[in-house]
């Protein structure tokens, strides 16, 4: 497996055919139920698709009484809970290969005389690496978490669909455009290492393949009472750890309820079709990068 399918994040859905779980990578073409035995085409990916990192912590009181350890390791006295909610806060994937071709000279390794420079030779290197980052894409609120690090690889992400809103799931509405997260990609793609004793003359860089997608992530924020009186605290939902406190969360509650928050960006809809003929009906050979 190459340093590009390595990265791919791993996609969890139920399948249309039969409600199995299936998982597959991203970037899969045609995927396989192993229960049913339908394949499906993966459409609807022309745009910028959105995941959501499912809940680890779901219960609220075990969310505040995760809490309530974290409080007290900083020296709160008896914290007490008030409120607890769950929500998800959006972060801009970039995906994309960087390449850099560096053209320039390198100290040839011969025998010289003390105080000669030594004679150059020109050469061009060309470095590459894969890009798969993730920045907020909410604004003016400081959660405690400035990357997604590598838990888009890591962990299963479920497409974001109809019933994420019938569970009146709460979401951080998407402040940082499109266009803002291209050029921050191109920000991070700039942002590489140089060829060993190697002085540049030319540099020429790219940034292909690029996929912008978004991803909510789960964070309970729990509201306490204690001995200095009240805080927010938040918790990642993913792992159960602390991510910081707030003296005043109303910021975070007034985004989440605000119209603001029910502004949607154009997102595309993944989709499964299946995998057949449309004249007769017969089931195509299931390959999982086949190009319809």
């Amino acid at each position: 497996m190459d340093a590009a399918q390595e990265s791919q994040a791993r996609i969890l859905i139920h399948c249309p055919q039969c409600g199995g779980d299936i998982t597959f990578l991203e970037e899969s073409q045609v995927i396989h139920c192993e229960f049913c035995g339908s394949s499906l085409v993966v459409a609807g990916r022309e745009g910028v698709l959105r995941y959501v990192l499912p809940a680890q912590l779901r219960d609220p009181q075990a969310a505040a009484a995760q809490g309530v350890e974290f409080l007290r390791k900083a020296g709160r006295l008896s914290p007490r809970a008030v409120e607890a909610f769950l929500f998800y806060a959006p972060f801009w994937r970039i995906r994309g290969m960087a390449y850099r071709w560096i053209f320039g000279l390198k100290p040839m390794k011969v025998e010289i005389q003390s105080g000669v420079p030594p004679p150059m030779e020109r050469l061009k290197v060309l470095l590459t690496r894969v890009l798969d980052h993730t920045i907020p894409g909410y604004g003016g609120l400081e959660i405690g978490l400035s990357t997604l690090g590598v838990r888009t690889q890591a962990l299963r992400l479920q497409p974001f669909g109809r019933e994420h809103l019938q569970k009146r799931d709460s979401f951080l509405p998407l402040e940082v455009s499109l266009e803002q997260a291209q050029v921050e990609a191109e920000l991070l793609a700039n942002a590489f290492f140089e060829g060993e004793e190697l002085i540049p003359e030319v540099i020429l860089h790219r940034l292909v393949g690029k996929i912008f997608s978004v991803i909510y992530f789960p964070i309970w924020g729990v509201e306490y009472q204690h001995n200095q009186g009240r805080e927010m605290l938040l918790l990642d939902a993913v792992a159960g750890s602390g991510l910081g406190s707030l003296p005043d969360g109303s910021r975070i509650q007034q985004k989440l309820k605000g119209e603001e928050s029910r502004k949607s960006f154009q997102f595309s809809e993944i989709r499964f079709l299946p995998f057949r003929c449309p004249n007769c009906g017969w089931e195509f050979p299931f390959r999982p990068l086949s190009l319809l």
